[in-house]
């Protein structure tokens, strides 16, 4: 009898057992997440990169939504503001920066996670009569101290703050990219017709002194000095199509885009025109405000402010955690109860080593901080004076060839007609305008390259233009 009654007792207890341990794992269970498969298809980014084009319906709506400079889409020419919102379409930067805010969001939910209790429990069988079962149970209850979760939360909220100027970096650098290779777009364009033009006439002035060599009326020498400067005009003109070829094509990897899809569309001559003056632009009320515009300097203000919250944890994690452990017992028909904490002694480690690391990181950043600054100050005050520099060499070069087109090359057409001047003299006189558009379209490329250093130095546009806040990209074509 007594000993159906021990195994009746046991199965009993095994049955109870069980279903607390299968409702304990179906709770746990049932909060899970699933993992869900992305993987990686380079053949179809691949294809959808390919299948970019600037006739996409999606990147029609966003440029209309944004501002576009035209009505009808795409344009015939691209101006500097069009450029922009494309970059802005299409750029692969922008959604990399995006992810890495997501990934920095999901790191403040990490570092607000609380220590989860521990449950411990056994079930056993003793030689004891009338009570042969013995269970016992154990609960752990964590509690962190000295502010851990404060400290760790804000370090992930700095570096949150962080991420999110990170964003605005990536989006500084889309405009940045598109900016540059629009102005060396533009200015190849410029300088292949000005290359183009002086190789034209001085061939035509080569022509008209081997005629003049024929009858006798000059010597090889001076027509030889011709050909040389002819086939070096040529040479020119030649490395001045290659170099417009060149930029369109980084010109396309600047807006995302491949080169097919531009290769029709050329830069609106009507935005590269001569550069505006200092007075006109806002660059000194920019520069009044401080490095407060700079995002990389307020960039490492956040990392900074994180490194001092992590010296918080760090410190705070030489306290021990404290562990509360209600137990209970049942054992040969007697219940028992206790209850007492577990505290770690820190006698052999006092969280020294991470203490120093934590510091000498905020020091590092403090340093790269200053760095930054010091920085940042030297290239406002050179691209400033380089753009007054560039600006002054660009009007004496467009003085020059307006001069040399305007009245010496008239002048010598009138006198051709007049029949004071032979043709020769009239294609000399274009092959020096020639050559005056060319270094005029050279010097126009250099104010512009240090307009671009100058928006640079503050890191916010000086023109109309606006850096594009809500931007896309899509893997299927530009199609959202």
């Amino acid at each position: 009898m007594a000993d159906t009654e021990v195994s009746r007792l046991t199965r009993r207890s095994s049955t109870i057992a069980s279903g607390t341990g299968l409702l304990f794992c179906s709770f746990l269970l049932a909060g899970c997440v699933r993992y869900h498969a992305r993987p990686l298809n380079p053949v179809q980014y691949q294809t959808a990169f390919l299948s970019r084009e600037l006739q996409d319906s999606g990147l029609a709506a966003f440029v209309r939504e944004n501002g576009a400079s035209s009505a009808a889409w795409p344009p015939a020419s691209l101006t500097l503001a069009d450029a922009n919102l494309i970059a802005a379409y299409y750029s692969p930067d922008l959604p990399v920066a995006r992810a890495q805010l997501v990934s920095a969001k999901a790191a403040v939910i990490t570092a607000g996670g609380r220590p989860n209790p521990e449950l411990a429990g056994n079930a056993g069988y003793e030689n004891v009569p009338g009570h042969p079962i013995a269970i016992h149970f154990e609960l752990g209850l964590p509690i962190e101290t000295a502010g851990k979760r404060h400290y760790r939360v804000l370090a992930a909220q700095e570096q949150l703050g962080a991420a999110s100027v990170e964003l605005q970096e990536a989006e500084w650098n889309t405009y940045r990219k598109a900016r540059d290779a629009w102005f060396e777009d533009a200015s190849a364009q410029e300088s292949a017709v000005a290359y183009r033009a002086e190789a034209a006439e001085r061939a035509k002035a080569v022509a008209l002194l081997e005629q003049r060599l024929t009858v006798g009326e000059i010597s090889e020498p001076v027509v030889s000095q011709a050909r040389v400067a002819a086939s070096e005009a040529t040479l020119a003109s030649a490395a001045a199509e290659g170099r417009k070829e060149t930029a369109q094509a980084d010109f396309a990897a600047a807006l995302g885009v491949p080169l097919e899809a531009i290769q029709k569309i050329v830069p609106d001559p009507r935005d590269f025109t001569p550069p505006p003056t200092l007075e006109s632009l806002p660059f000194f009320a920019v520069q009044q405000k401080g490095l407060l515009n700079r995002l990389d300097v307020r960039r490492v203000e956040l990392e900074y402010a994180a490194a001092e919250a992590q010296l918080h944890l760090a410190i705070a994690q030489q306290y021990p955690d404290v562990q509360l452990n209600p137990i209970y017992d049942y054992q040969e028909g007697f219940h028992f109860y206790s209850f007492g904490p577990s505290i770690p002694v820190p006698a052999m480690n006092r969280n020294r080593g991470p203490i120093a690391e934590a510091d000498a990181r905020r020091a590092a950043t403090q340093v790269r901080f200053e760095a930054i600054q010091d920085q940042a100050i030297g290239e406002m005050q050179h691209a400033l004076a380089q753009y007054r520099a560039t600006l002054s060499q660009y009007r004496e070069a467009n003085q020059h060839w307006l001069v040399l087109e305007q009245a010496q090359e008239r002048r010598t057409e009138r006198a051709v007609q007049l029949g004071n001047e032979d043709q020769l003299a009239l294609t000399q006189a274009r092959v020096e305008t020639a050559v005056a558009q060319r270094a005029r379209a050279n010097t126009l490329q250099k104010a512009w390259l240090a307009y671009g250093a100058l928006e640079n130095s503050v890191q916010v546009p000086l023109t109309r233009i606006r850096i594009v806040k809500q931007s896309h990209v899509s893997t299927s074509g530009g199609k959202p």
